[in-house]
């Protein structure tokens, strides 16, 4: 018995992915908005190669971990975490729920270039909370890139606390095709573009393990070090 297939069946098949369904009308409002509060395009794009995995595509500001669990959020931080609780702090400051798409947006300026401090807001006026470990880590250690696909590895690694998601791991593998697949679609930025003028950046060993557990990630699954290094 023959089994015949369609040219674009078979195209399906020879490219299919892991990869959620992404709502690019989503994913450009999220660009747009990161872009508006001070990410580069490319910056902003890597992080919502992210977001799309996190949220399963849907860049919905109120949804809760899909499967169960205590991720909440675009950045799916975690309800009764450090980072979640400064969240709350912040929507009550701006007068927002936690849930509302734009508090989020600002949080996430607030959170990696900002140590927390926006306009008026200081997160340890209201918790026992001042981390500046994300946006100094960010600033050294993402900012710096200026390929799509290493923006999206280390945002994955550092913002979301995924070391698992590491080179050739399906997960950051699926992070950086969404990320190529929302820039295909709302950029015009060129690959030339993307890889000039790239510069040198100091790698630093295990920057995992000088920042303290409860800081890290959504939940924060590695051991701190006693003493925290300068950066």
């Amino acid at each position: 018995m023959k089994i015949i297939i369609t040219e674009n069946q078979l195209r399906k098949l020879l490219t299919e992915d892991d990869s959620p369904d992404i709502d690019f009308g989503g994913a450009n409002r999220f660009v747009s908005a990161m872009k508006s509060r001070g990410f580069s395009e490319l910056e902003s794009i890597a992080l919502a190669g992210n977001v799309a995995q996190e949220v399963g595509g849907t860049f919905n500001s109120s949804i809760t971990q899909i499967g169960g669990g205590p991720g909440r959020g675009l950045f799916q931080w975690e309800e009764g975490g450090n980072r979640f609780n400064a969240l709350k702090k912040f929507a009550e400051f701006k007068g927002k729920s936690w849930t509302n798409k734009t508090t989020q947006y600002d949080f996430i300026r607030n959170e990696l270039l900002n140590n927390y401090n926006d306009v008026g807001f200081k997160i340890s006026d209201y918790l026992d909370f001042d981390n500046k470990y994300y946006t100094r880590l960010y600033k050294n250690y993402v900012k710096p890139h200026k390929d799509l696909e290493t923006l999206t590895s280390k945002i994955s690694e550092i913002v979301f606390g995924c070391p698992s998601c590491g080179e050739g791991e399906s997960s950051n593998t699926t992070r950086k095709d969404n990320s190529i697949k929302i820039k295909d679609k709302i950029s015009g930025i060129s690959d030339d573009v993307e890889k000039k003028d790239v510069p040198k950046i100091k790698p630093i060993d295990n920057y995992y393990k000088e920042i303290p557990s409860d800081r890290l990630g959504n939940g924060g699954s590695f051991q701190p070090l006693k003493t925290i290094k300068q950066l």
